[in-house]
């Protein structure tokens, strides 16, 4: 906890001259000692009674006012409260819900991995198509030929050795 100086500050109001110890800034202090003071005068004004009567009703006011705050105060904290508490039932379902996120993923890699091992089984005569992305609830997924891709890499071994025969050929025609 912070350690504050206190002064010594003079201070008028509603015509009465007091001398002031506090802790707080003095421009603050002096601020509202103006505040209150021109509270009275208004009251008086006001009021058309003596600088005692509008002390009173000033006092009066400001009291009405605090304990207003404070049921405002009151309020906001049972407010914070029940957000705090829906935050946490928030961050509970976040975690939730990313668990189940992972969950669901690894399932697709799997299911992606057995799309691959059956598109290498399925050869030329039958294609397989997948989808390959949905954009959003109601777009028609684009598709691709899952099988394309692997057969391709299967097939390399026999792709290698006709190329070596096609060369063999080229240089026998020479």
């Amino acid at each position: 906890m912070e350690n504050k100086v206190k002064k010594r500050m003079k201070l008028r109001v509603a015509g009465f001259d007091f001398t002031v110890i506090s802790s707080e800034d003095e421009a603050y202090t002096r601020d509202l000692a103006a505040r209150v003071d021109k509270d009275i005068k208004d009251t008086c004004r006001a009021a058309i009674t003596s600088v005692t009567g509008a002390t009173i009703l000033s006092a009066m006011n400001y009291c009405d006012s605090m304990q207003k705050d404070e049921i405002i105060i009151e309020d906001l904290k049972k407010q914070l409260s029940g957000y705090l508490e829906e935050i946490v039932e928030l961050k509970a379902a976040c975690v939730e819900t990313a668990r189940e996120n992972e969950k669901l993923r690894a399932e697709v890699e799997t299911l992606k991995s057995g799309l691959h091992a059956m598109a290498m089984t399925t050869g030329d005569n039958q294609k397989l198509q997948v989808p390959v992305s949905g954009r959003g609830r109601f777009s028609m997924p684009e598709y691709r030929d899952a099988g394309e891709d692997v057969y391709a890499r299967s097939r390399m071994p026999e792709l290698e050795k006709l190329e070596k025969r096609d060369r063999r050929d080229r240089r026998s025609k020479k």
